[in-house]
């Protein structure tokens, strides 16, 4: 079976791999928390473009997710096209839905301050 990220073999690679992301990932953040001004404390996004990816991976996870539960669910599977079709049509379809929830919940925001 091939996995990558494994962690049971005497291979240096995979902790090597996560070490590196675990400083990219502190460095990163050290570095939004010194962008973040105090004056958007408490709002909805701390940063505003955040929101696009977000709605983005959010979406396409789901989408993901419901097309291996359709092909798990049918006896002989899907082909892969209609693979495609399903992760797409509900990441695209949730992706709007996404950004209405979150256009709705920053105007609750907003009116409480």
């Amino acid at each position: 079976m091939f996995s990558p990220f494994e962690l049971q073999g005497n291979s240096f690679g995979p902790a090597l791999f996560f070490s590196v992301m675990i400083i990219i990932l502190t460095f990163g953040a050290v570095l939004l928390f010194k962008q973040q001004k105090i004056e958007r404390n408490g709002q909805l996004f701390a940063f505003k473009w955040v929101k696009w990816p977000l709605c983005l991976l959010f979406s396409l996870s789901v989408g993901a997710v419901t097309a291996n539960s359709v092909d798990g669910n049918l006896d002989p599977g899907i082909s892969l096209a209609a693979y495609f079709t399903v992760a797409i049509l509900t990441a695209f379809i949730l992706f709007f839905v996404c950004i209405f929830i979150v256009k709705r919940f920053s105007a609750y925001f907003q009116m409480t301050k």
